[in-house]
């Protein structure tokens, strides 16, 4: 019993704790990056409402994202706003707009790039050329989410939720509108 003891206290020693990091004005942490830098694997980053303008934020690191009072992620019709290269991320109850254009890159208000075990469910994302865009991803779950494109010209505008070379994915219950293609599936299997 004793050995079981010690494997134990051991084993959590080794794993630690997950943690919570709430981020907002009135916090320690008032952007998004910051927590991304103070994060460790199985955090949640609670972000609070306000407006957070920090160009491209990439997550390198399984960790779950949640809005609290829809906090506004803008992108100032620059930049990718949300770049996900980690697994098993969550990113929930976020409000995105104005994410770059470009002529050249698929810029995405959420992007997913070689991953898997990703959920994306329960955002607003507006004025975006390609709202989703996942490339090379699997076994994850686009669902619920409200997308609002504001195309000018089909070249002004990419997909609502565009698949690339993913497997097992589901995208279930989002309401798209004003965008090339609501959803957009090339060479994806199982889905």
């Amino acid at each position: 019993m004793k050995q079981l003891l010690t494997i134990l206290l051991a084993l959590i020693a080794q794993t630690g704790f997950a943690k919570t990091i709430p981020v907002g004005k009135s916090h320690a942490i008032t952007s998004l990056k910051q927590s991304l830098e103070a994060a460790e694997k199985g955090d949640t980053i609670l972000i609070h409402a306000g407006l957070y303008k920090e160009g491209n934020i990439v997550v390198n690191k399984p960790i779950h994202i949640i809005g609290i009072g829809s906090p506004v992620l803008d992108g100032e019709y620059k930049y990718e706003i949300l770049t996900v290269t980690a697994e098993n991320v969550l990113i929930k109850g976020l409000h995105f707009r104005r994410s770059g254009l470009s002529s050249t890159s698929d810029l995405g208000s959420i992007s997913l790039i070689n991953t898997r075990h990703v959920t994306i469910e329960n955002n607003f994302i507006e004025q975006a050329y390609f709202a989703i865009h996942a490339s090379n991803a699997s076994h994850s779950v686009i669902s619920g989410n409200v997308i609002k494109g504001t195309p000018k010209s089909e070249q002004s505008s990419g997909n609502g939720i565009h698949l690339w070379k993913c497997d097992n994915m589901v995208v279930e219950e989002n309401d798209i509108q004003g965008h090339r293609d609501g959803i957009y599936f090339e060479f994806v299997t199982n889905s």
